[in-house]
């Protein structure tokens, strides 16, 4: 239909608005631009609500693939790192929608667009590593283990039966660390769970009335 059509194409134009409005005004402050980022990214943190919705009825993808809306979704990560509600949304759509071939397809047209999920595995699980190594850092945040399960499900579906795919993570956009880094920390809190369980649980009861 014409609605789910206009739609599939609305991050599109919301991601033109953003590359106007920022090179339109070079001399903005930092903080005008966070905060021009911040109200974009909550509109199209809904706008990609819709498209998941869209989704979910076989003549919507049809409409998601004509306008490569996974595309724009995989490309909107790299700008709005800072907005985690938006990273959510679209690596949750993304997630959905890489499970069938023909949006797979036209992830890897690009490289850019493996690249951009990978950046989101790298930033976490570089977080982690320093974590991990002694240093001061807040990690994880309320998002990283939803994100990463989502990321990683993608980059799983991306790279089943595509030796490129795997190839460009490991060679160009060195994934293999932070995913070790990953999942030695998760094995490790595992680990500890299994360990301590009973004592973990005692001190989660609330205290006899």
């Amino acid at each position: 239909s014409q609605q789910k059509a206009a739609a599939a194409a609305v991050p599109v134009g919301v991601m033109n608005i953003f590359t106007r409005m920022d090179v339109a005004a070079p001399t903005a402050s930092n903080e005008d631009r966070e905060r021009v980022m911040t109200l974009l990214g909550a509109i199209v943190i809904q706008l990609i609500s819709m498209l998941r919705n869209i989704a979910l009825d076989s003549n919507g993808r049809k409409q998601l693939q004509k306008h490569r809306s996974v595309c724009t979704m995989c490309s909107l990560m790299r700008p709005f790192k800072a907005v985690p509600e938006l990273l959510l949304a679209c690596s949750r759509a993304v997630a959905k929608l890489s499970l069938q071939e023909p949006f797979r397809t036209q992830i890897n047209s690009r490289p850019v667009y493996l690249q951009c999920l990978s950046e989101v595995l790298v930033l976490e699980g570089n977080q982690c590593r320093k974590l991990m190594d002694g240093e001061q850092v807040e990690w994880p945040d309320w998002y990283s283990w939803s994100l990463l399960s989502r990321i990683t499900f993608t980059l799983g579906n991306l790279t089943t039966s595509n030796a490129a795919n795997r190839m460009a993570l490991v060679d160009s956009f060195n994934c293999v660390r932070p995913l070790l880094s990953l999942l030695q920390a998760c094995t490790g809190s595992l680990t500890a769970l299994l360990e301590r369980g009973p004592e973990v649980l005692a001190a989660c009861e609330p205290e006899p009335e």
